[in-house]
C-alpha cells in the first residue's frame, strides 16, 4: 500500500517528472503558501486552474488527483453550512426555525467559498507534487534543503510504519472475527466501549514493541541518526526556470489582489 500511494504517477518523459526534486518542492511550497494567503475567489480558481494544468501537462491521470483532493468535497460542504449563518452582513434569506431565526450571508457564503477553494488548491498542488517526485527523492531534497535530519526521519517512519500498524490492526481483526467476535453496538455500550478499548491497549504495546525491535535493528546495522551522503546534483537552469515561473505566477497573482481594491 505504500509503494501504491507514494510512487510518483506522472509519466518519465514529462517536465516535472524530470525536474528537480529540491526546485521542485521549493517552487511548490511557496506557491501552496501565496494560494493560501488568496481572498479573491477569481484569483484562487486561476491558481487552482493553473495546477491542474501542469498535471495535464505532466500526463497525471486526472481520476489520481480527483482521488486525493476529494475529501476537500465534504469540509467545503461543511463549511458553507456553517459560515454563512455565523458571518455578519447583508442577509440573502432567512431561515425561522420556530424560536431560532438564522440569517443566510452573502458574505459568508464567499468566505466559504475561499476557504474551500484555498484548501483545495493546496490539496491539489501537494498531490503534484507528490506525483511527479518519489518519497525518497523527496526526502531527500527536503535533506539538502537544510531541513533538520530528526525532522525528515520523523516523517519518514511516520509515513512508513502508518502502514505497518494498519496491516497489524487488520490481522487483529481478523483474529477477532476467528473467534467468533460479533461486531455491532454504539460506543455508549460498555462491552463495545471496553472491547476497543482494549484493542487500542493491545495496539499501542505491539507498535512499541515493534518500535524497539525496529530500533535496535537499525543499530545493530551502524544506524547513528542520519542517512549517509547524498547523491546531490547540480541544478539546470532549465529547472530553476520552471520553478520560478510557478512561483511567480502565484506570486503575481497575490500582488494583484494586495494592490486592487478587492
Amino acid at each position: 500500500m505504500f509503494h501504491s500511494i507514494f510512487s510518483p504517477v506522472a509519466a518519465r518523459s514529462s517536465l516535472l517528472r524530470n525536474m528537480d526534486p529540491r526546485v521542485k518542492a521549493v517552487s511548490i511550497f511557496a506557491f501552496v503558501a501565496l494560494a493560501s494567503t488568496m481572498n479573491f475567489l477569481p484569483f484562487l480558481v486561476g491558481a487552482g486552474a493553473f495546477v491542474w494544468s501542469l498535471a495535464g501537462f505532466s500526463r497525471i491521470p486526472a481520476t489520481y488527483l480527483l482521488k486525493r483532493v476529494l475529501w476537500t468535497v465534504p469540509f467545503g460542504f461543511f463549511l458553507i453550512a456553517i459560515f454563512p449563518f455565523f458571518t455578519p452582513g447583508v442577509p440573502l434569506f432567512e431561515l425561522n426555525a420556530g424560536f431560532v431565526s438564522l440569517a443566510v450571508t452573502g458574505e459568508g457564503m464567499e468566505r466559504a467559498l475561499v476557504f474551500f477553494l484555498r484548501v483545495f488548491t493546496a490539496v491539489s498542488a501537494l498531490a503534484l507534487l507528490t506525483a511527479t517526485t518519489g518519497f525518497r527523492e523527496l526526502m531527500n531534497a527536503l535533506r539538502d534543503l537544510r531541513l533538520p535530519h530528526i525532522l525528515t526521519g520523523l516523517i519518514e517512519f511516520t509515513v512508513r510504519y502508518v502502514f505497518v500498524l494498519a496491516e497489524e490492526l487488520q490481522r487483529m481483526k481478523t483474529a477477532r472475527r476467528a473467534r467468533s467476535f460479533e461486531q455491532g453496538g454504539s460506543l455508549l455500550d460498555r462491552h463495545a466501549l471496553k472491547t476497543l478499548g482494549c484493542l487500542t491497549g493491545v495496539l499501542f504495546m505491539r507498535s512499541y514493541e515493534r518500535g524497539e525491535r525496529v530500533f535496535y535493528a537499525m543499530l545493530a546495522r551502524g544506524y547513528a541518526g542520519g542517512t549517509g551522503e547524498l547523491n546531490r546534483r547540480a541544478l539546470c537552469t532549465k529547472d530553476v526556470c520552471i520553478g520560478a515561473g510557478i512561483f511567480l505566477f502565484a506570486l503575481s497573482l497575490r500582488l494583484i489582489e494586495m494592490g486592487g481594491s478587492f
